[in-house]
């Protein structure tokens, strides 16, 4: 095989492979009942489809030195697929506003203080606050001294980054 062939067997490969992430993950999820290893599982299940695409892939394919192109494009396209299940994995598990509307879902009719102290399922916004604050500290992206927060280093960089990108792409007003 040679030629457009080998790039077109590489993408349905693929393709079937990057479907595999979130189906395992999925089923790994509903099995195992253990939301605290969403993160870990997702990890799990990239390597997973990792592995079967090489199987798949060395399956069908022709000596490596002709495949190395469509190799390298598959890796490529693998990890982009499942970058873009993490991020919308991500967005659902942890999102802010999702879990704002899903409890005020839940609420039906709720107040500001209502939303306030019950979010994320009773956690409460102070509590979601501390804890990102403490993350925050702990990952020496800032220090606290009585009230006062002062980004290190590290955390200026960060954020710098951050408002370059956001720049660069026109992404808006937002954290």
């Amino acid at each position: 095989m040679s030629g457009a062939p080998q790039y077109l067997l590489a993408f349905f490969i693929t393709l079937i492979t990057a479907a595999s992430i979130p189906a395992l993950h999925i089923s790994v999820l509903h099995i195992f009942q253990k939301p605290e290893k969403t993160v870990p599982w997702t990890f799990g299940c990239f390597l997973f489809s990792f592995v079967l695409w090489n199987a798949l892939f060395f399956y069908t394919k022709d000596p490596i030195a002709s495949a190395l192109p469509a190799l390298l494009s598959g890796y490529a396209l693998l990890g982009f697929l499942w970058l873009g299940y993490m991020e919308m994995m991500f967005k659902i598990y942890r999102g802010f506003s999702h879990t704002l509307v899903t409890d005020v879902l839940r609420m039906q009719s709720a107040t500001l203080t209502d939303i306030t102290t019950n979010f994320a399922e009773g956690v409460g916004m102070d509590t979601m606050f501390d804890r990102r604050i403490e993350t925050l500290k702990s990952t020496h992206f800032l220090t606290q001294q009585n009230d006062v927060l002062t980004l290190t280093s590290k955390g200026k960089n960060a954020a710098r980054m951050g408002i370059f990108f956001k720049s660069f792409l026109k992404l808006g007003k937002g954290g």
